[in-house]
């Protein structure tokens, strides 16, 4: 720790980082005896508080990280009643941030970590009232300008303008208006999402601030309402849309608003997504900009009533219309005028906010508006009439918007209905979900950007004949450029039969065989991660056996698809954080075609870790959403993470107490049965966890018979590197048990520690250690080649499905399909979990409760689900009390190889194993 926190220390953060008290004032730099500070995040004038970012050294690891706030409280020892006044009023200030962040309860928001503190005035520092809250990593948007300059992305606009508005509108509801947006306080989290922070001078609605210049002094004038810059105590929720609309000129044109100038005509042709292509001379930048005129009206009564006002227009701005083409400026100006006529009265309304959060139902109050002049009456009138003049000629003769294009590929109406429409109907963009119509960052790698974004386009405006043939040039042009090592990347398979199955959804039934409407899954992965990828290669091979009819991906989209089976991805970068935010959103959200007609996800396919899953599972449960893992094989995962719901969790990955038991099985058979020394390391789980390490380790020791106590692996044990030195000297069998890399990748990375040192005592005493017992997990490329180095037949692990073992047929596909996948057990599972689900839509099942009950009873279907990745044909059946995957307890032991040219692989112990 190197930062001192008093204000008036010169020194403050140069000291030594290793100092218990400041050099320059003799402070102590452990602040409450647990928060250390690592960085000064705003200290600056006009702000009377400064804001730390600390390490809570009595958190959990990953989260440690906190804000601490402080609010310098010295006063003059003769104050003036001025300087009282001004200290009271900063001190309301400061109580009702708390107030806020203790009530306030969105993902977007930080939030407040019940702790206040007072540091009194010692040596030359005042004193401080302090609390902690959240941290939210990401980067603000101010930043975010300085490196990208102005927001071009018009898709990326309109998300985040809706997820900001989202934000305020749960604000708002709870009573309470910022009163400080601008792009330092919005924050750019890693999920994509956007937060609002700085509560600082956070007002309450129908209430009043008694110090004019104490709030107007923090104030940013630059993005400040009129209302607010006259007078410091007057504000409405109105300002806070008004602050909105001057952030969303600086994101768009890179260009600081100017004071108290409202006019983003002025400033449009500095927008770079302009269409040349709009009826209004290429100003139209698709509609967005009259919506941001509208927030920032000179009079607050002239700007938007509510939060939901913007929702709608924002909403009506991402759909494309009957023509294919979104609706631009003068679309945008008519649906503004229509929203202020029938709003000015507007009588209250109940809707559904669809947050970070679990969406609660929430009553919108009326708003009180006062009487309008008479004059600004007549003028609206008028003006209205006239628009709606100008409509009915514009209709006549076929004027655009009104003109009449034939689209490729539009929707008819769909034949599958929701099967629960009282979910809310939640835009698919907002969960972060992709079926081919917005680019999924960091997914596509070595892709020409600039084809798929066109591609992407054609999709978009439901063009899907041309998005298919773009999708299908880009899987093509890859194939062709391939080189040893090299794969093609399975999302453009996906993308290209979404868009098949929609193009023939399109066709009037009777041009078509299949009469079900589409089916959409969804997969939840690591996309960054190589086994998220590796779970992609699965599911797009088994979706391109229904959807190509049995052939490999061909240019001709006029065969009909098998199965209308469409496939959602869903980045859940393994982040236990977020994955309950993710499955509600996956349970509640309905894909909306053109003709308004919403079908659900029914099955997800995922997550990668087990304690994901866990984390995930209620809530699937709840809705009554399967999912199907082909990964996560902590044993009984429903009855410890969703014994009170019912069972929707089946998995084509057996269980770690199967794992284990192979595991024993080789222990007891070598050489190294007598005289055993066994040291175990694994993640031990903390209070309310349930973790795979944690679950293996209890499954080894319970069928074992053995009381090993085992050293966590985690970076909680302080004195881990001790411990592993210690432990291992004598050892010679060594069980590693880590968990995935899930938000806690410590024990990941220190099991490299565990082998480096096994490493060490093998190039000295290459007898003492018979076995290395290690968990899936360690089936990774993470680690360096050199360390697996010698360890061939005493490094196992267990495994459900090696290539060797596989069905000729499934991995001369995938070789054709993709090159070199490193074909592995991931893709092999994940074929199967996406077979299982082409089966039952093929026999018209599509609704989730009757997925459910066809699950649990595979056996019975005529004819059976025969597995296409083994070799010796095993039907796919699920135990129906655990989900498990049947007829895999067998599982295959293998063993660490270096092949020519340096390559780890993991081999068979005994080839005999894939009879």
């Amino acid at each position: 720790m190197s930062y001192c926190i008093n204000p008036l220390c010169s020194l403050r953060p140069n000291n030594l980082v290793d100092a218990k008290t400041c050099r320059g004032c003799g402070d102590g730099l452990l602040i409450e005896g647990r928060y250390e500070i690592l960085d000064i995040l705003q200290s600056a004038d006009p702000h009377p508080w400064q804001v730390f970012k600390v390490i809570d050294n009595q958190a959990q690891n990953f989260e440690r990280f906190k804000i601490l706030k402080t609010l310098n409280k010295y006063i003059s020892p003769n104050p003036t009643d001025k300087e009282k006044e001004k200290l009271q009023t900063l001190e309301r200030l400061f109580d009702r941030e708390i107030q806020s962040l203790s009530v306030l309860r969105n993902a977007g928001i930080p939030r407040y970590e019940g702790m206040r503190f007072p540091l009194p005035s010692e040596g030359t520092r005042p004193k401080l009232d302090c609390f902690v809250m959240e941290l939210i990593e990401g980067e603000d948007l101010g930043r975010w300008i300085a490196s990208n300059k102005r927001l071009a992305d018009i898709t990326k606009a309109r998300i985040w303008l809706k997820n900001i508005t989202m934000i305020l509108q749960y604000v708002h509801e709870q009573g309470y208006i910022h009163r400080d947006i601008k792009p330092t306080n919005i924050i750019l989290k890693g999920n994509g999402k956007l937060a609002l922070i700085d509560f600082g001078i956070v007002g309450e609605i129908n209430s009043t601030i008694s110090e004019k210049k104490s709030h107007t002094q923090v104030l940013d004038n630059h993005y400040a309402a009129p209302e607010q810059m006259a007078n410091g105590s007057l504000y409405y929720i109105q300002s806070d849309f008004f602050a909105i609309g001057k952030t969303f000129v600086h994101l768009l044109t890179d260009r600081i608003p100017l004071p108290g100038r409202m006019e983003l005509y002025e400033w449009k042709h500095d927008v770079e997504f302009i269409d040349t292509q709009s009826p209004d001379n290429g100003l139209s930048d698709n509609g967005i900009i009259p919506l941001l005129d509208w927030l920032m009206r000179a009079d607050y009564r002239d700007r938007p009533q509510t939060s939901q006002q913007i929702i709608d227009v924002i909403d009506y701005l991402s759909k494309p219309k009957s023509d294919g083409n979104f609706p631009n400026a003068r679309d945008t100006q008519e649906l503004i005028l229509g929203v202020q006529k029938t709003g000015e009265n507007c009588p209250p309304t109940t809707t559904t906010l669809v947050s970070e959060d679990k969406p609660t139902p929430i009553v919108i109050p009326p708003v009180v508006q006062e009487k309008r002049p008479r004059l600004l009456t007549i003028i609206s009138i008028t003006s209205l009439s006239l628009v709606a003049m100008w409509m009915g000629i514009a209709i006549t003769f076929k004027y655009p918007p009104f003109a009449k294009k034939e689209q490729s590929g539009s929707e008819p109406a769909n034949t599958t209905k929701s099967t629960n429409s009282s979910l809310p109907s939640v835009p698919v963009k907002e969960v972060l979900i992709s079926f081919g119509d917005r680019a999924i960052k960091d997914y596509l790698v070595g892709i020409d950007r600039e084809k798929t974004e066109d591609a992407i386009k054609s999709f978009t405006k439901n063009n899907y004949s041309s998005a298919y043939a773009k999708f299908y040039a880009l899987w093509e042009e890859q194939h062709k450029n391939l080189t040893p090592g090299k794969s093609t990347d399975p999302i453009l398979l996906i993308y290209m039969n979404n868009a098949k199955v929609r193009y023939w959804q399109s066709k009037p039934p009777e041009k078509r065989k299949v009469q079900t409407g589409i089916q959409t899954i969804a997969v939840a992965a690591p996309m960054t991660d190589a086994r998220g990828k590796h779970i992609l290669y699965g599911v797009a091979h088994a979706q391109n056996k229904v959807t190509q009819n049995n052939k490999l991906p061909d240019k001709n989209i006029e065969q009909e698809p098998t199965v209308y089976l469409e496939v959602g991805i869903v980045n859940d970068e393994n982040q236990q954080s977020q994955v309950t935010s993710i499955a509600e959103k996956l349970a509640s959200n309905n894909i909306t075609g053109l003709d308004r007609e919403n079908r659900q996800i029914l099955t997800v396919i995922g997550h990668y870790a087990s304690e994901l899953t866990c984390k995930a599972l209620p809530t699937y449960a709840q809705a009554g959403l399967p999912i199907i893992s082909p990964a996560s094989s902590m044993e009984g995962l429903p009855a410890n993470c969703a014994d009170k719901y019912p069972k929707v969790f089946f998995r084509t990955v057996s269980s770690s107490k199967l794992e284990a038991s192979k595991l024993i099985e080789i222990l007891k058979t070598t050489g190294a049965s007598k005289d055993l020394k066994i040291v175990a390391f694994y993640r031990k789980d903390r209070s309310g966890e349930k973790g795979y390490s944690q679950n293996i380790f209890n499954s080894f020791n319970e069928q074992y018979n053995s009381k090993l106590d085992g050293v966590d692996l985690s970076d909680e044990n302080k004195d881990i590197e001790k411990d592993i030195n210690e432990k291992i000297k004598d050892a010679n069998v060594i069980i590693l048990f880590p968990n995935g890399k899930t938000d806690d990748a410590s024990a990941f990375k220190n099991s490299l520690l565990v082998i480096k040192k096994a490493n060490e005592i093998q190039k000295s005493n290459p007898d003492q250690i018979k076995l290395i017992l290690a968990s899936n997990p360690l089936l990774s490329s993470d680690f360096p080649v050199a360390d697996f180095n010698g360890w061939k037949g005493k490094f196992v692990i267990a495994i459900d499905w090696y290539r060797g073992c596989g069905n000729p047929d499934f991995i001369n596909e995938q070789k054709i399909l993709w090159g070199d996948n490193d074909l592995d057990r991931i893709i092999a599972q994940s074929y199967e979990a996406t077979q299982v689900m082409s089966r039952l839509f093929k026999d018209n099942i599509s609704n989730r409760s009757d997925i459910l009950t066809k699950l649990a009873a595979l056996e019975k279907l005529d004819p059976k689900i025969t597995s296409h990745v083994f070799k010796d044909k095993k039907d796919i059946t699920f135990n129906n009390t655990t989900g498990d995957r049947n007829g895999i307890e067998n599982r295959i032991l293998v063993t660490p190889e270096i092949v020519p040219g340096t390559q780890l692989r993991f081999t068979p112990l005994d080839n005999k194993q894939c009879r």
